[in-house]
C-alpha cells in the first residue's frame, strides 16, 4: 500500500508540476487578457470589451459554434489549448475582422476543418493549428485563401499527408510556415515558389523520400530551412539554387547515401550545414566548395571512410567540423584527413570519438593520434 500511495504522490505532484507550467507559460496578468479553464462547455457572451486576449486551458468545449464571438468583436488574440473540441462551425469566427493571432493546439477529437472558417479574418497574421494530439490528415483547398496578411502559418504535430498544390497559393506574405512532425510524403511541383518573403521553414519528421525537380522559387529571404528527420536519400541537383540567403540547412537523420557534386550551388551565405546519420560513403571533393561561409559542418555518424583531398582546403571560414561515428579505414587514402586534422585541431569537435575501423591493428586508435608511417 506505501508503495502505491508513493507511486500516486509521485504522479499527483508530476502532474501538478505539469499543470502549473502550463499555466505559467498562458500566465493572464494582464488587465485586457482572460483565461477560461474547467468545466466551461461554451465560449462565454459576457467577455468584457476590454478584452483583446483570449485563452481556453483545458475546457469541455466541444463545439466553436457560428456567432458564438459576435459580443466581442474587438478580441485581437484567441488561444484554444488542449480541449475537446471536435467541431469549428463555418462562420464561427465571422465576427472577429480584428484578430490578429488564433491558436488551436492539443485537441484529439479535431479531424477537419472546414473551408470558410478563417474566411473572414482578413486581418490574421498569426495561425497556429498545432500539437501532436490533433488528427487532422487533410487540408482543404482555399482553406487559408482569404487570409492574406498572414505571416506565421504553423501546422506541426498533426496527420497530414498531402499538401493541395495551390493551399498557400495567396498566403505571399508569410514569413514562418511550420509543417514539422506531419506525414507527409511529397510536395508539389513549385509548392514554395510564391513564398519569397519566408524566413524560417520546417518540413522536418515527415515522410518525405524526394523532391521535384522544381520546388523553392526566388526566396531571397529565407535564413533556415530544416528537413530532418525523412527519408530522403538524395536531393536533386542545384535543388537548392534560389535560396541565396539561407545560413541554416539542416538534413539530419535521412537515408541520404549520396548528393550531386551541385546539391548546394547558390548557398553562398550559408553558415551551418548539418548531414548527421545519413548513409553517406562518399563525398565529391568540390561539394562544399560553393561555400565560402561555411562555419558548421556536421558530418557524424555516415558511412564515410575516406574524404577526398582537398575537400576543406576552400572552407576559409570553418570553425567547427564533426566527423565521429564513421567507420574511417586508417590507410594511406587518410593521409589529407590526417593532415587536416593536425593543423586544425581545434576545429575538429569530439575529437575523442574519432576513431580508425580498420585495419585491425589500428581499430579504436584515435585518428588525431596517428603518425604518416602507420
Amino acid at each position: 500500500f506505501r508503495k502505491m500511495l508513493r507511486q500516486f504522490l509521485i504522479f499527483f505532484f508530476l502532474f501538478v508540476l505539469v499543470f502549473d507550467s502550463v499555466i505559467a507559460q498562458l500566465k493572464v496578468d494582464k488587465a485586457y487578457q482572460k483565461m477560461f479553464s474547467g468545466n466551461v462547455s461554451e465560449i462565454p457572451q459576457n467577455i468584457n470589451s476590454s478584452i483583446t486576449e483570449v485563452f481556453f486551458l483545458q475546457t469541455e468545449i466541444k463545439v466553436v459554434r457560428k456567432g458564438d464571438f459576435k459580443s466581442s468583436p474587438g478580441l485581437l488574440k484567441i488561444s484554444f489549448i488542449d480541449n475537446q473540441l471536435n467541431t469549428i462551425e463555418p462562420g464561427a469566427f465571422d465576427d472577429l475582422h480584428n484578430l490578429i493571432e488564433l491558436e488551436i493546439g492539443g485537441n484529439p477529437t479535431l479531424e477537419t476543418i472546414s473551408v470558410g472558417v478563417f474566411d473572414s479574418l482578413k486581418s490574421l497574421k498569426n495561425l497556429v493549428i498545432t500539437n501532436n494530439k490533433n488528427k487532422i490528415s487533410d487540408l482543404p483547398e482555399g482553406i487559408f485563401d482569404n487570409l492574406p496578411h498572414l505571416t506565421e502559418l504553423g501546422l506541426a504535430g498533426n496527420r497530414i499527408k498531402t499538401l493541395p498544390a495551390d493551399v498557400l497559393l495567396k498566403n505571399t506574405q508569410l514569413q514562418k510556415l511550420s509543417l514539422e512532425n506531419n506525414l507527409i510524403s511529397e510536395l508539389p511541383l513549385d509548392f514554395f515558389s510564391n513564398l519569397n518573403k519566408i524566413r524560417d521553414l520546417k518540413l522536418n519528421s515527415n515522410k518525405l523520400s524526394t523532391f521535384p525537380l522544381r520546388l523553392f522559387g526566388e526566396m531571397p529571404n529565407l535564413k533556415i530551412l530544416d528537413l530532418k528527420d525523412n527519408v530522403l536519400t538524395t536531393v536533386p541537383s542545384q535543388i537548392f539554387s534560389n535560396l541565396t540567403a539561407l545560413k541554416k540547412l539542416t538534413l539530419s537523420s535521412n537515408q541520404i547515401v549520396s548528393l550531386p557534386s551541385d546539391a548546394f550551388t547558390g548557398l553562398n551565405l550559408l553558415a551551418d550545414l548539418y548531414l548527421r546519420g545519413n548513409n553517406l560513403t562518399s563525398l565529391n571533393k568540390d561539394i562544399f566548395s560553393v561555400l565560402p561561409n561555411l562555419r558548421v559542418l556536421n558530418l557524424q555518424k555516415n558511412n564515410l571512410q575516406n574524404i577526398p583531398d582537398g575537400i576543406f582546403d576552400s572552407l576559409s571560414k570553418l570553425s567547427s567540423v564533426y566527423l565521429d561515428e564513421n567507420p574511417w579505414v586508417c590507410d594511406c587514402h587518410l593521409h589529407y584527413l590526417l593532415k587536416w586534422i593536425q593543423r586544425n585541431r581545434s576545429k575538429l569537435k569530439s575529437s575523442s570519438k574519432v576513431l580508425c575501423t580498420s585495419p585491425e591493428e589500428l581499430k579504436g586508435q584515435l585518428i588525431s593520434s596517428l603518425r604518416e608511417n602507420q
